[in-house]
């Protein structure tokens, strides 16, 4: 976007000066504060959450850009620039992430794709100007921006299994692989006062989804550390 700037600045309905044109481009300082800041969203929301917001952001100032009012360009810019760092971001947490070795390698895998996209990006950006105007460019940006919003999506439901499977293991500890679920039905308990009063029973169901005993928790979690002699 930014390499096509200049000529859209320049055009007619805009006529904006060449010192105009290149003060837009402090626009990439804002990087200096979104690198802390999505490495905090990364750890709190999760990477995949944060390349979808980055995405979603970028998407939105793209379309931004389409206004023809300069104060709108620059807050668009600038809107740009913080989405793609927080998506660059959150790649690199979520790649350091996965990896056990080599990441100096990864990571200059890493990098050398990003240059190369760039490369391509600017010569088909090119393209789509020549052919639609600023229109084509944007166009062309909101398409290239589904890959790290999938990515980041996809990313969320591998989260949302993960932290699943890890409270299924919590909840029926002898056998991780059920699942547990809360039920409307209720035993009766005595209450401080001596009245019974309905609570909530918790079962595993397996597979089938069939009811099987309620889980004793302190049971099942003394049994198992008997077994391994804690």
């Amino acid at each position: 976007m930014f390499n096509y700037l200049p000529f859209y600045l320049s055009e007619p309905s805009l006529s904006a000066r060449t010192e105009v044109i290149t003060l837009m481009y402090l626009a990439y300082v804002i990087g200096i504060v979104m690198g802390p800041v999505a490495g905090r969203l990364s750890h709190r929301m999760g990477s995949g959450a944060t390349m979808a917001l980055g995405s979603v952001v970028v998407a939105a100032a793209i379309g931004a850009t389409l206004i023809r009012s300069l104060a709108v360009i620059a807050a668009s810019l600038a809107g740009i620039c913080a989405g793609f760092f927080a998506i660059h971001a959150a790649a690199v947490e979520s790649l350091n992430r996965r990896l056990t070795a080599s990441r100096g390698r990864a990571n200059a895998l890493y990098v050398l794709c990003d240059y190369l996209g760039g490369a391509a990006g600017i010569t088909a950006g090119g393209y789509a100007y020549t052919r639609s105007g600023w229109g084509g460019a944007t166009a062309l940006g909101a398409t290239v921006l589904l890959l790290p919003l999938g990515r980041g999506l996809a990313e969320m439901k591998q989260d949302r299994a993960g932290r699943g499977a890890e409270l299924r293991a919590v909840a029926c500890p002898v056998n991780p692989r059920v699942r547990l679920r809360t039920t409307p039905a209720t035993s009766l308990h005595s209450s401080p006062s001596g009245a019974p009063s309905a609570r909530p029973r918790r079962w595993c169901t397996g597979r089938t989804g069939r009811r099987s005993r309620p889980a004793r928790m302190g049971e099942a979690i003394r049994r198992q550390r008997g077994e391994m002699g804690v």
